[in-house]
């Protein structure tokens, strides 16, 4: 029974801490670079502040909205908005020549990352529920945290 129990809290958990770990090792792996990239793109450092705090401010003002999303339309939905978002908000920030394209791609960035943050925790929530394991979320998202923070330490020293 305790193998059982190891085996299927380790198998709901898995995918989770995965994607929190790999969506944090790619925003390590931007974040040496990207200031060198603005900067190449001729933003002077007060702009690369304001589309940094820009990103930042949008995930403060979508937690919530998104948060609505994933419940009524579902966590699907709202993880594949997420990565949508996350596609569009490349494109842009690849062709943007000014602060004000960096901008709006720093917004859907935002809104996207906010999209999968409450989807991601409450999708590993139900799984540990439907298995009856309710007294492994805590660990499970505890582990996902660990995870991301790993993922971000580790991208940050592969990108410098």
């Amino acid at each position: 029974m305790l193998f059982h129990f190891k085996r299927v809290v380790l198998s709901e958990k898995f995918p989770y801490v995965l994607i929190q770990s790999l969506m944090s090792l790619g925003a390590g792996l931007l974040a040496p670079v990207l200031v060198l990239y603005f900067r190449n793109a001729t933003l002077g450092l007060h702009e690369i502040g304001l589309v940094m705090s820009t990103f930042e401010l949008s995930m403060f003002l979508f937690e919530v909205p998104t948060g609505v999303i994933a419940d009524k339309k579902g966590r699907k939905f709202s993880m594949s908005c997420c990565f949508v978002c996350f596609v569009v908000a490349g494109a842009i920030f690849l062709h943007s020549t000014d602060v004000k394209g960096f901008l709006l791609g720093s917004v859907l960035q935002g809104f996207g990352y906010t999209c999968i943050s409450g989807a991601l925790q409450a999708w590993v929530v139900d799984r540990l529920k439907e298995f009856g394991y309710e007294n492994s979320i805590s660990a499970t998202l505890i582990s996902g945290q660990q995870g991301k923070k790993g993922g971000f330490v580790v991208g940050s020293i592969l990108g410098g």
